[in-house]
């Protein structure tokens, strides 16, 4: 208690500190200065005890270092390590009280970072932006400190304040106790340099020679060098008047934005998601009368009533005005740009993360959705959708290239790739053949991305996928799919339908891609009735239905292609539902998976052995096309069938996880109490070798000791329990097993952010704003918890170079 108000209190007296120096606050003189030899950002360091030193006195608990030695600045004695923390106590001018201006919040001086994150930069009056300018970047002295080894020695760094002589932009933060870019700071932009700080003292070095020759820091730095000439010049009242003039408008402008901002938020947040779109988490079809029914139809718009309160709001202003359905589309994107620099920083400091990919078909254009899923601070999973894109094709190699952009954006820092745990994809990104594919080429770079099958993908349409790589299998599924539109899209029909045969024909859901089960038998088992149905259209119906009915009159008749692949497909389709229900009655068993799996690859296995018989099945009055014969069709049926079962090896290969989940499954600490489950423990080290194996294994047995723990179902729960205990490395399994996608959904849980992302797009027509407004629908929820967002998103739309005389202040 007595170092902890020690603590408080030098951190006190440090916010009080004035800097000493000359230079200290006499305006920022400049740019970058050529600096020949970069010397260590660390003061003298002393070696301690062996690493591999075993004795209790090598390392304690809590991480300190006894006989660690430090030598302090000016000759100081040296201290014993733990006793840093009151070094900067004795520290000279501490004691002083600032002269300088300072905010009424906080006691923060203008220029310092607290002060300047908590009210921008921009946002301040020009006497004050130049006052902040004169006082310079505020340089305090920091309690950095880093341990690291050098050949089986141990070392502590800290932080030298020559830092602050050899670079003129950098800065610190007393009480973030991290390292900042003053002329970034004064701009806007979401890196670490101007939020969360930089306090890596190993790669230091390296982070500033990073920093200082990327576009945005030179930039920011030319802008404060034009800022800080201009403020030595005296301006006479006239043009005080005009820049008060520009000023004003500048905020009405920027005060209509943000009405508009704040009614598409209100908008988005206005309509319940899991309800406009009844979004369910089975695989099932919806019954007739749901709402999906008119989302699918184009019936509801959840974007209609962001047009309109744009216009409406954009009449009000001569610019906005003016620019139209283009600031409709800059204003989104600005706000899509605030809410993906937060899920940067959130998934930059989770310490494990997964992506998802999956697609689907908008306006008939294939479009690539990429989520990503990580533990926040407050312990609680996270699926967010990041980006869309509409690819060149779906080979393997293009694939991986947009991926691997997304994630070396994500993950810049090598230490940072060892995050990525697991990543997941449907049929569409995986190549029959292909061993240099999607995951192997994400693995080159990302060593520990185990390639997993997620809940988010239904098996059926992934396998109805990885068969499309067939042209053949594709057009099938093309004809499939146009019977089934043909009858959703006109009332009349669907009465003819309904006349002949009693009921509606199976319709698809989920996704433009899916392959209803039912759709394939009905088709097959109620084809003759299906002919008459479409004879009886030919009687009653329009120019078009009757041209249309003619062609699928054709296709059920004579088209033996066609009728061919119907009786394989429904063969093959009933046991994909089989192994769909097997591994929902398995979620948790791995053994149970790979059984399950091999039976369904045995199962594939007996129809491609039995598929001479499937000619004979074909109508006598069905044609081949020209050019194709048994033997063909034979082939085509063998190769579709090597496919399904190739990636159904290769999908669910490794199971790990599922063993690694068992760990933690507190049902079972009863037992594991009485005998450890050692091949569990083997094969989780193996597949996460980022895990101390004996020290998880005394973790996991002080765990299993715990009898409340023993009727502890969840392994988020699990995880709230711990997150304040030392047991690290169950924490970081617990971490792992949670963020690696499921297998199966539970009941009643959130749709993933892939589904909900889907269900959004296949109801978007608009090409141009697709990723933004996914991710304002999708992460409306995240937004409320990003601060000052309106204003953020005003900043960058204002630092557009057609803006900014509209919107930025003189």
């Amino acid at each position: 208690m007595e170092q902890k108000k020690q603590q408080q209190l030098l951190n006190l007296q440090r916010l009080q500190k004035v800097q000493n120096s000359p230079e200290g606050h006499s305006g920022y003189p400049g740019l970058k200065k050529e600096v020949k030899k970069e010397e260590a950002p660390w003061e003298l360091i002393h070696p301690v005890s062996n690493i591999n030193d075993t004795s209790p006195t090598a390392h304690s608990s809590k991480g300190e270092f006894p006989h660690v030695t430090v030598k302090m600045e000016g000759g100081e004695p040296e201290v014993p390590a733990q006793e840093i923390k009151a070094v900067g106590a004795s520290c000279p001018g501490q004691n002083l009280t600032s002269s300088l201006l300072q905010t009424p919040q906080e006691g923060f001086k203008m220029n310092s970072v607290e002060a300047l994150q908590q009210t921008p930069f921009w946002r301040l009056s020009l006497a004050d932006q130049l006052q902040v300018i004169e006082m310079g970047p505020e340089r305090p002295p920091l309690l950095l400190q880093q341990s690291g080894c050098d050949r089986g020695k141990e070392y502590i760094r800290r932080f030298s304040t020559k830092w602050y002589d050899r670079k003129e932009w950098l800065c610190g933060s007393a009480t973030k106790d991290a390292l900042f870019c003053f002329p970034c700071l004064l701009s806007v932009g979401g890196t670490t340099w101007t939020q969360t700080g930089v306090r890596d003292l190993k790669h230091l070095a390296d982070k500033i020679k990073k920093h200082e020759e990327s576009k945005s820091h030179m930039d920011n730095c030319m802008k404060l060098a034009a800022l800080s000439k201009n403020s030595v010049i005296q301006l006479g009242e006239e043009d005080l008047a005009t820049i008060k003039k520009h000023n004003q408008e500048v905020e009405k402008n920027r005060y209509r934005l943000w009405v508009i901002i704040e009614s598409i938020s209100n908008i988005i947040d206005s309509i319940p998601f899991c309800d406009a779109f009844e979004l369910g988490l089975s695989d099932q079809d919806e019954m007739e009368d749901s709402v999906n029914l008119d989302m699918l139809r184009g019936q509801l718009n959840p974007v209609a009533p962001i047009d309109l309160a744009m216009e409406l709001h954009m009449q009000s202003s001569p610019v906005l005005r003016d620019l139209s359905k283009m600031v409709q589309n800059e204003v989104l994107d600005c706000m899509s740009r605030v809410v993906k620099d937060f899920i940067k920083e959130q998934v930059k400091s989770a310490h494990f993360v997964a992506i998802e990919v999956g697609h689907i078909s908008v306006s008939s254009h294939p479009q690539t959705i990429v989520t990503f899923r990580y533990i926040d601070e407050h312990c609680s999973l996270v699926e967010c959708f990041y980006a869309v894109a509409e690819l060149e094709d779906h080979r393997g190699e293009t694939v991986a290239t947009f991926l691997l952009q997304q994630l070396e954006d994500m993950f810049p820092e090598t230490a940072d790739k060892q995050k990525l745990i697991a990543q997941s994809y449907d049929g569409l990104s995986m190549t029959h053949g292909d061993h240099t594919g999607v995951q192997n080429r994400i693995r080159d770079i990302f060593p520990n991305a185990k390639y997993v099958h997620s809940c988010a993908h239904q098996l059926n349409v992934v396998m109805q996928q990885v068969t499309s790589q067939i042209q053949e299998v594709k057009g099938f599924f093309a004809n499939l799919s146009g019977i089934q539109e043909f009858f959703s899209c006109n009332t009349k029909r669907k009465e003819v339908l309904e006349a002949v045969l009693g009921r509606h024909l199976p319709r698809s859901s989920q996704t433009n891609w899916n392959l209803n089960i039912q759709t394939v038998n009905y088709v097959f088992e109620k084809r003759l009735k299906l002919i008459e149905c479409f004879q009886e259209i030919k009687r009653t119906c329009d120019d078009l239905a009757v041209q249309m009915a003619s062609q699928f009159i054709q296709l059920l008749e004579k088209d033996g292609e066609f009728l061919y692949l119907l009786s394989l497909f429904r063969r093959l389709m009933p046991q994909v539902d089989a192994f769909r229900r097997q591994l929902w009655g398995t979620a948790m068993d791995s053994i149970a998976v790979r059984k399950a799996a091999s039976d369904f690859v045995s199962a594939i296995s007996s129809i491609r052995d039995s598929i001479g018989s499937l000619f004979s099945e074909l109508p006598p009055e069905s044609m081949l096309p020209r050019g194709k014969t048994k033997a063909i069709l034979d082939q085509i049926a063998s190769e579709a069938c090597n496919i399904i079962i190739a990636h159904a090896k290769e999908r669910f290969a490794f199971t790990s996880h599922l063993m690694s989940a068992t760990l933690a499954q507190g049902t079972l600490f009863r037992a594991y109490n009485r005998t450890f489950p050692q091949e569990a423990l083997d094969q989780t080290v193996e597949a996460y070798p980022m895990l101390e194996k004996e020290r998880l294994k005394t973790e996991l047995c002080v765990l299993y000791k715990m009898k409340e723990l023993y009727s502890c179902t969840s392994l988020s729960a699990l995880m709230c329990v711990l997150v304040d205990t030392p047991l690290e490395q169950t924490l970081a399994l617990l971490r792992i097993v949670i963020t690696t996608p499921k297998l199966v959904a539970e009941e009643e849980e959130t749709p993933s952010a892939l589904k909900r992302v889907k269900a959004l797009l296949r109801n978007t027509t608009s090409q141009d704003r697709l990723s933004a407004l996914a991710t304002l629908f999708i992460e409306k929820d995240m937004i409320k918890k990003i601060p000052d967002f309106n204003n953020k998103t005003i900043e960058l739309f204002a630092r557009q170079a057609e803006h900014q005389d509209d919107f930025l202040y003189k």
